[in-house]
């Protein structure tokens, strides 16, 4: 059984709530703006652990795309998770195009 932290049930209800009537696009924005706005106030490097982004606002590359996948994810939008030799990042499809 996965583990939900408080902050992530709440992000996950007030983006259903605020973006879910948006385009994809439109919401694949505001959910990166909404991360920056609401959970993301620090970037360190060797923030590894999501469970600290969560409860901190600490993070990294890993940490940010993870909750960025999740929050798309749960909207609907196709959000892949991309890794390369020294960052991660997400890509979003839209009607098969990136």
């Amino acid at each position: 059984m996965q583990k939900q932290f408080p902050v992530q049930y709440q992000a996950e209800k007030e983006v259903s709530q605020e973006y879910g009537a948006l385009s994809q696009i439109e919401a694949a924005e505001a959910v990166l703006g909404f991360l920056y706005k609401k959970i993301l106030s620090q970037y360190v490097e060797k923030t590894t652990c999501l469970d600290v982004t969560l409860t901190t606002g600490k993070y990294n590359c890993v940490t940010a795309s993870l909750l960025y996948l999740a929050l798309s994810r749960s909207l609907g939008i196709d959000c892949r998770g991309q890794e390369c030799t020294i960052h991660a990042f997400c890509t979003v499809y839209i009607d098969g195009q990136k």
